[in-house]
């Protein structure tokens, strides 16, 4: 009996994988959570032109965008580096934070005829010196709010995005798939 379950877990597994290969499938799981989530993110930033961490689907496509390729090949993800610090002097007193990476601020749309066309602005925060902050308004001084920009390539943000999605629906799949191999193994396992 817990062999058929498995069977049938690793049969939905392997359906759930191959839904971004039918156009009708895809598109009715994006009525799912969080696809769902992510859709909506997707409106506000192509419709509205930004999308910010109090919007819905924010931290999906900030996560899309930071879990494709960095920048510089060989450099790690921008929100993992650990070569990203700051130290400041106050007083005599050298006041140092964590290493860290850097965290999406906003993500703004810059007009195109298709959002496949657009370029996107990505504001992102150095995590350190944010923590910092905390640190230097102890001390009586103003604390700065300095973020990075960068422009993406034409459509380059939908893409990741897609491509994020493709990965949510993946993972689901390779889950059931795992549990389905597991029961079957814990079966073979009681039968011996």
């Amino acid at each position: 009996m817990i062999s058929l379950l498995g069977l049938i877990l690793n049969t939905l597994g392997a359906f759930v994988i191959l839904v971004p290969d039918f156009p009708k499938l895809y598109r009715s799981a994006h009525r799912l959570p969080p696809l769902q989530t992510i859709e909506a993110g997707e409106k506000q930033l192509y419709h509205n032109g930004e999308i910010e961490p109090d919007d819905p689907g924010f931290g999906y496509i900030s996560e899309a965008f930071l879990s494709e390729s960095p920048p510089l090949s060989g450099t790690p993800r921008l929100d993992k580096s650990d070569n990203n610090s700051v130290i400041v002097e106050v007083d005599g007193e050298e006041i140092k934070s964590d290493s860290g990476g850097f965290v999406v601020k906003r993500i703004l749309h810059n007009e195109a005829p298709t959002v496949s066309d657009s370029t996107y602005t990505v504001e992102l925060y150095s995590e350190p010196l944010h923590s910092l902050n905390d640190d230097l308004a102890e001390h009586g001084i103003a604390t700065p709010d300095p973020y990075l920009t960068m422009d993406s390539a034409q459509g380059a943000i939908p893409e990741y995005i897609e491509n994020y999605k493709r990965k949510i629906i993946f993972r689901a799949g390779a889950v059931l798939l795992l549990l389905g191999f597991i029961l079957q193994a814990i079966e073979k396992i009681a039968i011996l």
